[in-house]
């Protein structure tokens, strides 16, 4: 069953500095000094964040097989809100509330961060099925969701050494030793040095 009492706090944060809200082997995450954030509460819990600023994500989402690599590093501009649930010991202390000289600079994208935030958030309970992967804090996993033109969501969970990203072209998984990628009309597995590529009908599909 989903959770339907993840709600958006009031406060909105701004980050003082650049750092990297994410990272590790396959994966990180990065954001901009002066990013917004509205922290995600589950009662008197902040669960996470919605942030909107200049960000990055990268995603190395290569299968190393006995036929050669298959897949590709994956670099995207983050310039529209997105949703991280998860630990937030680490990422608050980078935020501090946005002070009167802040508000009056940035009020009207104020007002419209906190409609496309909860926009995003309604999005995500509706179309996500974050129940599969518990209660993320006490697993000490990430659940980070991006929009894309489809009014769908990319999702990247890492839970422990396990990592999925998804999008609509594509997903990869990755395990310590073990990796599958899905796309371009194929899927890669890797396990240990052995692997098996297997191709599949592709299903070519428009997008914005």
């Amino acid at each position: 069953m989903m959770r339907p009492d993840y709600k958006l706090d009031n406060t909105v944060l701004k980050s003082v500095e650049a750092f990297t809200l994410y990272q590790s082997d396959k994966a990180s995450i990065e954001i901009s000094k002066d990013a917004l954030a509205l922290p995600i509460k589950r009662g008197d819990r902040n669960e996470g964040y919605i942030f909107l600023g200049q960000g990055r994500l990268i995603v190395d989402a290569i299968v190393e097989t006995e036929e050669g690599a298959f897949g590709k590093p994956i670099t995207h501009a983050l310039r529209e809100p997105f949703l991280m649930l998860g630990d937030t010991n680490e990422t608050s202390p980078h935020f501090s509330s946005v002070s009167e000289d802040d508000r009056r600079r940035i009020v009207a994208d104020e007002e419209a961060f906190r409609d496309k935030a909860q926009e995003l958030l309604d999005l995500f309970l509706r179309r996500s099925r974050i129940h599969e992967f518990g209660h993320t804090n006490n697993r000490k996993g990430w659940i980070f969701a991006f929009p894309n033109c489809g009014n769908e969501l990319d999702t990247l969970v890492s839970v422990g050494s396990k990592l999925v990203y998804k999008t609509r072209e594509m997903s990869f998984i990755s395990n310590g030793d073990k990796s599958i990628l899905h796309g371009s009309g194929q899927v890669i597995l890797s396990d240990s040095g052995r692997s098996l590529v297997i191709d599949k009908p592709h299903q070519p599909h428009s997008c914005c």
